[in-house]
């Protein structure tokens, strides 16, 4: 996740975690653009889609986390203007996107409390982590990530709801935690010697990447579905059983457990394959994350309403389609991410309601 997206600003970037950020934003954009083929229920689809569902969004918001800082500290206090920051940037970014909807008579019932967990939830959800940054420098670290893990794989067996995207908040708190608990120099540090005391990390970690990959086609449709509404954080167990015949509330407890730990893998693998220096397209997308995030939505929509990834899927073999779609992805993520002008159209925004809240 981008400073762009996160809460505080640091005196030394990091080409490291640009370079993360870059590669996260665009999972999640090819994440999205997988949409238009899962309605018509095409398994490689929802094996790449449930692949990357068991770990982008945590990783974002463990990155997320590092950055927030500044939200709150004790000697320049709570900084209530981040939090309206993104409440606005979450309701103007749902509005953007529920007014054509309802134009064409397919919205949802308008609801700035829940956005109807569509793609502003983030937003709205690091809101609420920033409003909460008093409470975590409170909190002893170890006392508060061990109590998240614990709230996020026990909210499972209630419904939550997403008033304020309050299931994922909880569901994703444990990652937010740790990265919030931690330094970016020392999470970059402890990147670096692990490359250098482990000469072979780097093909490990493409080892372990691919493995993953490979095991997540052996599921069948009604366990992709079931172990990606767990994994989405929005719902609860009882919603996720409805997907696949014979399975349990422990069954869906475990799978949480299970992807909780798979995306500590596979955040250590990509954190390992990512450079350490500054790589010019990566860097940029990633000094940039929050206008690809917002604007993706709307090509996602679109390729959703004129089913192009569904004809790609019906005029190519599996594997040809889905890289197709990998490829768009990284592209759309690309040319969004690249104008510098946006983004600092959202830094006179923050600034401005910070002046107001001061």
């Amino acid at each position: 996740m981008s400073k762009e997206m996160a809460c505080s600003k640091v005196s030394r970037r990091l080409p490291f975690f640009d370079n993360l950020k870059g590669v996260l934003i665009a999972l999640v954009v090819v994440g999205h653009f997988f949409n238009g083929a899962l309605s018509a229920q095409i398994v490689p689809a929802w094996c790449l889609f449930d692949f990357i569902y068991s770990f982008h969004m945590p990783l974002f918001i463990f990155v997320s986390g590092i950055f927030c800082k500044s939200a709150y500290s004790q000697k320049k206090g709570f900084r209530a203007g981040l939090v309206l920051y993104y409440l606005l940037l979450s309701w103007m970014m749902y509005l953007a996107l529920w007014l054509p909807q309802a134009f064409l008579g397919v919205a949802e019932p308008l609801n700035l409390l829940t956005l109807d967990g569509s793609m502003p939830w983030y937003l709205m959800a690091l809101a609420v982590y920033c409003a909460l940054t008093p409470l975590f420098s409170a909190l002893k670290p170890s006392f508060a990530i061990v109590a998240a893990c614990g709230l996020a794989v026990l909210s499972g067996f209630v419904d939550v709801g997403n008033v304020f995207s309050a299931s994922r908040v909880i569901v994703f708190s444990p990652f937010f935690l740790i990265g919030y608990y931690l330094r970016s120099d020392s999470v970059a540090g402890f990147i670096s010697d692990f490359q250098k005391k482990v000469p072979m990390a780097r093909v490990l970690a493409v080892v372990l990447l691919a493995a993953v990959l490979v095991a997540f086609q052996s599921f069948d449709l009604g366990q992709l579905r079931m172990s990606q509404s767990i994994f989405r954080g929005s719902d609860s167990y009882s919603h996720a059983m409805a997907y696949l015949e014979g399975s349990s509330l422990l069954a869906c407890c475990l799978v949480r457990i299970g992807g909780f730990a798979l995306t500590a893998l596979v955040g250590l693998c990509l954190m390992l394959l990512v450079p350490q220096t500054e790589a010019p397209v990566l860097s940029r997308v990633g000094r940039h994350t929050l206008q690809v995030y917002i604007f993706h939505a709307f090509v996602s929509y679109l390729l959703s309403y004129t089913g192009i990834v569904l004809v790609l899927y019906e005029s190519l073999a599996a594997p040809l389609a889905g890289a197709a779609i990998v490829a768009l992805g990284v592209v759309v993520s690309v040319v969004l991410g690249w104008p510098d002008v946006i983004q600092r159209g959202f830094d006179h925004l923050k600034r401005a309601v910070d002046r107001l809240t001061a």
